[in-house]
C-alpha cells in the first residue's frame, strides 16, 4: 500500500522576521523506502538536492520545515527528535538521520512543526475521578503491605527489640513484626484515583503525539475535568472517547 502525505512546506519563522542566523528544522521523505530524514539547514530547498545524490534513496520530497532564530535552537530540537526516534533509526539510507516512522508519527511530527511555526497550542483535557478497587487488586495490595511492613520492622529491629526486652520471649518479637504488617495492611486504601487525557475531539492522546515537546514549547493547554467519585464501576475505567468538545 502506498502512503500519501500532504506536502505542507512552510516559510514562516518562529518568533522572528527575516534573520541572518535563522535555521530550519526539516523532514524529508524518501518515496522509495518511505523512510524520513530529520535534519537542519539554512537552505532546506538546496539541501534537498544534496540529499537526493548523497544517500541511498529514490525520489525525495521536502514534507515540512519550521524555522528557528539560530542554528543552535534548530540543533537542539533536531537532537531532541533524534533521541525520541532513536529506536527507529534506518541505517539503510546512510547516515544517522534517517528513521522508519509510522504514518501517525510522521503526521504528529508535522503537526508539531506547524504548531511551532504558528504558535498554536494543543488543547487537551485531563479527566479524573476516584473508583473503588476490585477485590483482587485490594487483597493483593494488602498482602504486599503486610509483608513490606513486617520485613521493614524486622530489618530496623526497633519494635522487635523493644518487645523482646519487655517479654524476654523471642516469639513475641516475631509477633510484633507481624503486628506492624497487619497495621500496614489495614491502612491500604480501598479506592484509587484514575485519569486519562483526551484531545479536543474527545479521543485518547496517542503515544505518537510529541506531548513533551509541545509542553516544552508552551504549546500544551490542558483543562481538568473531574467526574463525581465512585460513579464508574470497578474495573471499567475511563472510556475510549469522552464528550469534551461539547
Amino acid at each position: 500500500m502506498t502512503r500519501r502525505y500532504r506536502n505542507t512546506r512552510s516559510s514562516s519563522i518562529n518568533n522572528c522576521g527575516l534573520s541572518q542566523g535563522r535555521c530550519a528544522l526539516y523532514i524529508v521523505l524518501d518515496r522509495k523506502s518511505l523512510d524520513v530524514k530529520i535534519g537542519i539547514s539554512k537552505h532546506p530547498e538546496k539541501r534537498l538536492g544534496q540529499i537526493a545524490t548523497t544517500y541511498n534513496v529514490g525520489r525525495v520530497e521536502l514534507l515540512k520545515t519550521t524555522w528557528f532564530l539560530s542554528r543552535e535552537d534548530a540543533q537542539r530540537w533536531e537532537a531532541n527528535f533524534h533521541n525520541r526516534y532513536a529506536l527507529k533509526l534506518s541505517p539503510a539510507r546512510g547516515g544517522r538521520e534517517w528513521f522508519k516512522l509510522t504514518k501517525a508519527e510522521i503526521t504528529f511530527f508535522i503537526d508539531w512543526m506547524e504548531r511551532s511555526t504558528d504558535k498554536r497550542a494543543f488543547k487537551a483535557f485531563m479527566v479524573k475521578t476516584k473508583v473503588w478497587k476490585c477485590t483482587e487488586e485490594l487483597n493483593s495490595q494488602r498482602r504486599n503491605a503486610f509483608w513490606a511492613g513486617s520485613l521493614l520492622s524486622l530489618m530496623t529491629g526497633c519494635i522487635p527489640a523493644a518487645t523482646y526486652a519487655l517479654t524476654n520471649q523471642p516469639i513475641t518479637a516475631l509477633a510484633a513484626s507481624g503486628g506492624i504488617g497487619l497495621i500496614c495492611s489495614a491502612r491500604t486504601k480501598k479506592d484509587k484515583e484514575i485519569s486519562r487525557t483526551y484531545d479536543e475531539n474527545g479521543r485518547p492522546i496517542p503515544p505518537e503525539l510529541p506531548e513533551r515537546e509541545l509542553r516544552i514549547m508552551g504549546l500544551w493547554k490542558e483543562e481538568l475535568i473531574t467526574i463525581p467519585d465512585y460513579t464508574i464501576n470497578q474495573g471499567e475505567g475511563l472510556p475510549d472517547s469522552f464528550p469534551v468538545a461539547a
